[in-house]
Formats: structure tokens, C-alpha cells, sequence
């Protein structure tokens, strides 16, 4: 017997915009919309990510990396059990999105793999710590992605001329996504500078050339 799809599970492009954003308590829930992509071959092949160490890389990878985290309001962060956040001078509690979280473990993992370029200076004892950081977001990415996971559909098809690597998947098919630049202007909203930490947390942070 052929199996059939599940039509429940076919949403038209117009149904798939408006899909519910599953985390019930995420405070800027409003600001989360969906878009479509259409196939685009070039989708994983930005080599200003993912290419050599540059500072035009570093440049655009520390766009996406929000320091520091995100200002929770109190009644947010009640809801959400966040009882050992850090305390913020103008208000709310300090809380970090998982997927800052992981976006500063995936340039970890860059800076990682180009270590005589970004920490050709550190001890021993410093190159330790950080081969165990390393390992540490290689857990917290396997976690996110299980979590969280990405549904969409990929062609996965055969390259023969490839003898490394014959069969493979590709973007060719529509995504649908998260309008990330609409959510991350939220987000920005919600920054604040390090002189709302307490003194003791910026000793510490000073004490760890934490910027």
C-alpha cells in the first residue's frame, strides 16, 4: 500500500506564516513572525561566516552576538523562574536567549578550529579551558537542535563525481524561518549597557579581561 502524506500537515505559504510560536512565556511573542524562503542553492555558502579568520569575519559575527544578554522585566522573569538572574540598576533582571547562546558557541567553534589565529598568545592552561568550552557548546548546540528542532525538508540527492562525499542534501527547497532581523530589533530593544551590573559583577568581569 502507498503511503500517503498527511494533508493536516500540508499548510499552504499563507496558513505557514501565521504558525504559533511554540514557547508559551517568550515575553516578545508578538514580535516572532514566520517567512518563506524560496530555494536557494548559495543558502549555506557565506563565506564571510564561515571562511577564513578576517576581520571583516570577526566584524559580522560580533553583529550577531548580543552581550551580555537581555533585559527580563521582574513579572517576566517571575514566570519564568529566572530567581538567579542578575539584578539590573534600571530595572528587570539580566537573562540570556538560547540563541545568543548558541550563536557565541558556533563562533567559538570558528575561533576554535583557527586557534593559531585567534589564540595564538594563551598559556597552556588557558588553551585547557578553552578546549573544554569547546566541548562544552558542542553539548549545548546538541541539546538546542534536539530541543528545537529544524523541520524543514532538504532534497537529499547523489553527486557521483564526488567520490568523498556522493550523496548529499541540499536548500534547494522553501524554508520556512523566523523573520530573525524583526525579532533581533525587538530584541535590541531590550539590551542594556554593563554599568547596570552591580560593582562586585564588573570587578569579576574586569578580573577576566571580560569586556
Amino acid at each position: 500500500m502507498k503511503e500517503q502524506p498527511d494533508e493536516r500537515l500540508l499548510l499552504d505559504e499563507e496558513d505557514a506564516l501565521h504558525i504559533e510560536y511554540p514557547y508559551k512565556h517568550f515575553p516578545l511573542r508578538s514580535e516572532v513572525q514566520w517567512t518563506t524562503h524560496p530555494g536557494d542553492p548559495d543558502y549555506w555558502s557565506n563565506t564571510l561566516y564561515m571562511g577564513e579568520a578576517s576581520v571583516e569575519s570577526d566584524l559580522a559575527w560580533n553583529k550577531l552576538i548580543r552581550r551580555h544578554g537581555f533585559r527580563a522585566f521582574q513579572k517576566e522573569a517571575e514566570q519564568l523562574n529566572l530567581t538567579s538572574s542578575l539584578p539590573l540598576k534600571e530595572g528587570g533582571v539580566s537573562a540570556s536567549l538560547g540563541v545568543d547562546h548558541n550563536l557565541h558557541c558556533l563562533r567559538h567553534f570558528k575561533q576554535w578550529y583557527f586557534r593559531d589565529y585567534y589564540y595564538r598568545n594563551k598559556t597552556v592552561e588557558d588553551l585547557a579551558w578553552l578546549e573544554g568550552h569547546t566541548l562544552h557548546c558542542l553539548e549545548t548546540l546538541r541539546k538546542s537542535v534536539m530541543c528545537f528542532p529544524d523541520l524543514n525538508l532538504s532534497p537529499y540527492y547523489m553527486v557521483p563525481e564526488q567520490p568523498h562525499h556522493p550523496t548529499h542534501i541540499s536548500t534547494w527547497g522553501k524554508r520556512q524561518c523566523v523573520d530573525y532581523d524583526m525579532l533581533n530589533n525587538a530584541l535590541n530593544r531590550r539590551r542594556y549597557s554593563r554599568s547596570e551590573y552591580g560593582e562586585d559583577v564588573n570587578r569579576l568581569l574586569d578580573a577576566a579581561n571580560r569586556d
